[in-house]
């Protein structure tokens, strides 16, 4: 019905958007920051379904709420507590898309840590680089296909302290490197989160360029936040869809689209478990969205 339709001006042309719709968004003006928007969204709709990943030892897919994903950020950040780091300081997640890459995204912002992605199959050489220019001090790793392209390259990284690797990894042979449950689990009591403005550096997010070294683009949390918003008002995205997340989140687009406009909006968001499963996810989520590039599609559709 017409009355159910807000009609929100667009330029020159008007678009109109379901009043349910627009009232379950979370404004940039009232989250604040990044960890805000996922606080928000906690307190807004603490048991609707927020992730489904697949869970291959019972072959299915499993959803986690909005307050089971905060009670599991919460021990990430008793874990990065444990490591002292300070606010400003940088971390780096090396690892394919997942419920835990969205625990440690949300967990380093809320203790005032700058997150810089790494794309998981970029060479080791880059990689190197990128940690010591950022001053990375710990990196999240997926596992033992991300330590392969490591392995005795981070000897020159100054600032490094720690390694977290999210699966078991036995070969990873590394004083610093330690796995992701013994580690949660060692993580002590945040007393005093540190109070963030939207204009603190929330994240450093390095292009390949076209010559020479990754260059690194430096964005806040107002800067996130204001692109994301305005992905909300385009009237293609809603909270009843559910969407299928495949696009690298170490890419803005993914991350941006992809991460932090479901959670604006309050939708479900799946996680493929690889490309190459890409085919037959679609088939058992049945997404009503995707989030893609146009070299996807062309694909798809030849």
């Amino acid at each position: 019905m017409v009355s159910d339709l807000l009609r929100i001006p667009t330029g020159r042309n008007w678009l109109e958007i379901p009043e349910t719709m627009v009232q379950d968004i979370i404004t940039p003006q009232e989250a604040g920051t990044l960890p805000g928007l996922f606080q928000k969204r906690v307190q807004r709709t603490p048991d609707r379904p927020a992730y489904r990943s697949y869970d291959s030892l019972n072959g299915i897919w499993t959803d986690n709420t909005w307050m089971e994903m905060a009670s599991q950020v919460t021990r990430w950040e008793r874990a990065l507590h444990t490591e002292k780091l300070r606010p400003g300081d940088r971390v780096a997640i090396m690892a394919r898309n997942s419920r835990f890459w969205v625990m440690f995204d949300q967990a380093a912002m809320a203790l005032g840590l700058v997150v810089v992605p790494i794309y998981t199959e970029d060479r080791g050489d880059n990689v190197v680089y990128i940690l010591e220019h950022s001053g990375v001090k710990l990196l999240v790793i997926g596992g033992p296909l991300q330590w392969e392209r490591l392995t005795g390259k981070l000897k020159n990284v100054r600032n490094l302290k720690r390694i977290v690797s999210i699966a078991e990894c036995p070969e990873c042979d590394n004083k610093k490197l330690l796995h992701l449950e013994p580690w949660l689990d060692a993580g002590t009591d945040v007393h005093k989160h540190p109070i963030l403005s939207p204009g603190d550096l929330a994240s450093i997010v390095y292009t390949s360029g076209t010559t020479g070294r990754p260059k690194g683009v430096m964005l806040s949390h107002r800067n996130m936040l204001s692109n994301v918003y305005s992905c909300s008002q385009s009237g293609l995205a809603d909270n009843k869809k559910n969407y299928l997340s495949f696009l690298p989140l170490s890419h803005t687009f993914e991350r941006t689209v992809g991460y932090y406009l479901p959670i604006m909006l309050g939708a479900v968001v799946a996680h493929t478990r690889s490309i190459q499963d890409l085919p037959e996810d679609l088939l058992m989520v049945k997404p009503e969205g995707l989030i893609s590039v146009p070299r996807i599609f062309e694909r798809v559709y030849a």
